[in-house]
């Protein structure tokens, strides 16, 4: 089994008593493990970018951009987000196809780092805005590549995609950048999510250079050289037994040959080379406790139902990959599996399945089970309103082994979702006392 050390020496169950369950637990210690193992991997002139959408937590978001992250923001709430908790602007690269004027406009006055832009389109809207406020900003436009013959889980590039521009209209997108307004500093590329093979990541990366080393001549006609670029990343994380992790080692060596081939004219004008991620740097930081409510048979099934199901388990609503890490008893993880059950939600849904068939010790009511890699795309990519259940608490274990809540639990009569306006009985309700406040 897929196996997190988030836990070691942790007293899960004393943490579920104080915070309740359904419960995030994260470790600082794994967190920044992740971002060293990244940062070894990638080249030495190479910088790190986290991908906020991963998880947006602050506490999380302000200790990877003291290790000198990139935030990468995707919306206009993200960025707002990165902001009000003192991400310094010029840590911020601001993507995503769809960008409001609302967001470029804030992004603009802040003074971020760069827009990586995914359209012709919002490259106009972008200098329109850099002209009326007036300011100016760099932009990497995003590539919609030909081809991608990399094994991505989820691919966003080499196909017909909302998001970049394509291959074969990137002259035409860099002849629109005005020097006065918007800076062309260069090129992006992101095909895919959760490649599980180095050979695959580096032939994405082999790929932008081709790209580059294509265009170079008419890139310095137009006298626009290039500065900087973001190779993307989709460094993939195991998600259930038959998958096999990573290669970092290799990885390293394939990236290292490569850019000991970069062009000549781009050695002297490249300032800035970007990888990214989000899911490899958080997701095996992160653990998802929950407390066994019922167990019932069914046909000669057995159930096992949790307060905590899909509704929190973001990262298994997409529906083309299977996301089956390990599953334990807290204070049993070393008890051998005698049963097959099922674990659901305790949602009024059949889709609220976490595992089926899966083999554990004897369940207990009261048990609580814990589930591994459950740190990035969980709550910000959870059906947190359905069925009305309060939002988790997230705690973080500190390297000092000091436990500190980073997320408060959901108010009960916040639980349907925040922004409603109550009619009046419903505040009466409330204030009689009986919803807990």
């Amino acid at each position: 089994m897929i196996t997190s050390q988030v836990t070691a020496g942790v007293d899960i169950e004393n943490l579920a008593d104080i915070y309740q369950t359904p419960l995030v637990i994260y470790s600082e210690s794994q967190l920044l493990q992740n971002v060293t193992d990244l940062k070894t991997t990638i080249p030495d002139s190479a910088e790190l970018i986290y991908s906020l959408k991963a998880n947006p937590n602050p506490t999380l978001m302000q200790i990877l951009a003291a290790q000198g992250l990139i935030i990468d923001v995707a919306s206009t709430g993200e960025l707002v987000h990165a902001l009000q908790y003192g991400i310094p602007p010029k840590q911020i690269i601001f993507g995503g196809p769809g960008k409001s004027p609302e967001g470029i406009k804030i992004a603009l006055e802040a003074g971020i780092l760069a827009f990586n832009v995914e359209s012709k389109q919002e490259l106009l809207l972008l200098q329109k805005y850099s002209e009326l406020l007036p300011t100016k900003t760099k932009v990497m436009l995003r590539v919609n590549p030909q081809l991608s013959a990399a094994e991505a889980v989820l691919r966003m590039g080499g196909v017909a995609s909302p998001f970049g521009i394509e291959e074969e209209d990137l002259e035409e997108a860099i002849a629109l950048c005005n020097s006065d307004l918007v800076e062309y500093a260069g090129l992006f590329v992101y095909a895919g999510s959760q490649y599980l093979k180095a050979e695959d990541i580096a032939a994405n990366t082999k790929y932008l250079l081709k790209v580059i080393a294509d265009r170079s001549l008419t890139n310095h006609l137009h006298q626009l050289p290039i500065t900087m670029l973001d190779f993307g990343g989709g460094f993939g994380v195991p998600e259930s037994d038959e998958q096999t992790g990573l290669d970092l080692d290799r990885l390293r060596q394939e990236l290292k040959v490569l850019f000991k081939e970069l062009p000549a004219n781009l050695q002297t004008t490249l300032q800035r080379i970007f990888f990214e991620s989000g899911r490899f740097i958080t997701a095996s930081a992160g653990v998802f406790v929950t407390t066994v409510m019922d167990i019932k048979i069914s046909r000669s099934k057995k159930f096992i139902i949790m307060d905590g199901g899909n509704n929190n388990l973001g990262v298994k609503q997409p529906q083309y990959r299977i996301f089956e890490p390990s599953i334990w008893i807290a204070g049993r993880k070393t008890e051998i599996p005698v049963e097959e059950v099922t674990i659901v939600g305790s949602t009024c849904t059949p889709l609220d399945v976490v595992h089926k068939g899966i083999k554990l010790p004897k369940v207990q009511i009261g048990d609580r089970l814990v589930i591994d890699h459950c740190g990035a795309y969980l709550l910000s990519f959870s059906p947190l309103n359905f069925c009305g259940h309060p939002v988790p608490a997230e705690v973080l274990i500190r390297t000092s082994g000091e436990s500190l809540l980073i997320r408060e639990r959901g108010k009960l009569t916040d639980a349907c979702g925040l922004g409603f306006t109550a009619p009046m009985g419903n505040s009466q309700i409330i204030n009689r006392g009986f919803y807990p406040q």
